[in-house]
């Protein structure tokens, strides 16, 4: 018997020893999602580690750090959807960290950023698109365009919204949280407006500012000044629009590289009329053309038109007349406060209404 037990002792200590610390094998961290297409691929979930897991080294952190514009913005969306902020602070921009007001400003932002943030993640058809802005020659900018149909608060919607994404050194971060001033859109988001409508965003004066239509490349809008230390950017995209959802996002900028953007969504009705902007005919007097509408023809074209009509017209009429091709009918007359006329004119598609005083 203690033969047999003197060897069952040996058998239990080389077990033991096989088993020793250097056997032990560390998992390393798996690589950032990504996906290649523009439509949306549900991301594979990262594996969760337990606190005795060992810490990334700097080169695995970036190593496994996004490399596109996309990727970042389907990274921060994920992120903020599952409740995991350290992912989420990882992906963030330094600009982004700073305007917040530093890590723990930021975990207490957690349920307003997911509520904004989150159900593009759950979203149904949701597409990515990168639209490349100006940048520097060590910094890549760019403006990751999601459009989809969300459900927030209960309430369904198909809309747009832009993730500002700045890639260093081949690595892509998001920078949504720099708010560089209001911006006021005219028409304003939600409305239904032609197919060849007029854009006018007014934004804080000494931006530089890019509008972005759909996920189009950026255009460069007009810029005026306006009341007070605000501009006006005014833009007559073409060529026209297809019936149905379209956005507008504006894109500020300042010259030290601080970026920020705002979107408003739009629903093109063929049949909807752009309001214009008045024509003067006489310096300082009552002598205009006022309440101009156009549908099938931008407002550029149109304002050309109604100077021209408004030659042939004035407050007291005639009941009709033709002007380049347009039938142009007084329907409607007001002599209080001031005498006033309005007209409607007609070429084939082109409608253009207006109030001649």
């Amino acid at each position: 018997m203690r033969a047999a037990a003197f060897v069952i002792a040996v058998l239990v200590a080389t077990a033991s020893a096989a088993c020793g610390e250097d056997d032990r094998v560390a998992i390393a961290p798996t690589s950032a999602e990504r996906t290649t297409t523009s439509t949306t691929v549900e991301p594979t979930p990262e594996p969760t580690t337990t606190t005795s897991a060992v810490k990334p080294t700097p080169a695995a952190q970036a190593a496994s750090a996004p490399t596109r514009a996309d990727d970042a913005a389907r990274a921060w969306v994920a992120a903020l959807a599952r409740g995991e902020t350290d992912r989420a602070w990882a992906v963030l921009a330094a600009r982004s960290r700073a305007a917040v007001g530093g890590r723990q400003r930021f975990n207490a932002m957690q349920a307003e950023l997911a509520n904004r943030w989150g159900p593009w993640h759950r979203g149904t058809g949701v597409r990515y698109a990168v639209v490349s802005v100006p940048g520097t020659s060590s910094e890549k900018r760019a403006v990751v365009v999601l459009t989809g149909t969300i459900t927030r608060n209960g309430v369904q919607r198909r809309i747009s919204t832009a993730l500002p994404v700045r890639t260093a050194n081949g690595v892509s971060k998001v920078d949504p949280l720099v708010d560089l001033g209001r911006v006021e859109f005219q028409p304003p988001s939600g409305s239904k407006i032609s197919a060849t409508p007029t854009f006018d965003a007014y934004v804080p004066a000494t931006r530089t500012v890019h509008f972005v239509i759909d996920s189009r490349g950026y255009e460069v809008p007009a810029l005026t000044g306006a009341d007070g230390d605000q501009q006006r950017a005014r833009l007559e995209p073409g060529p026209a629009f297809s019936a149905g959802h379209h956005s507008l996002t504006v894109v500020i900028s300042t010259a030290d590289g601080a970026v920020s953007t705002k979107t408003a969504d739009y629903t093109v009705d063929p049949a909807a009329a752009t309001k214009c902007e008045s024509v003067g005919f006489t310096p300082n007097s009552e002598d205009a053309a006022s309440e101009i509408e156009a549908t099938g023809l931008p407002c550029d074209e149109a304002r050309q038109f109604v100077r021209r009509a408004g030659a042939q017209t004035s407050s007291g009429g005639p009941d009709q007349v033709t002007v380049d091709g347009y039938n142009c009918v007084r329907t409607s007359y007001k002599d209080e406060p001031l005498p006033r006329s309005a007209y409607e004119c007609k070429n084939g598609a082109k409608r253009v209404t207006f109030v001649r005083s």
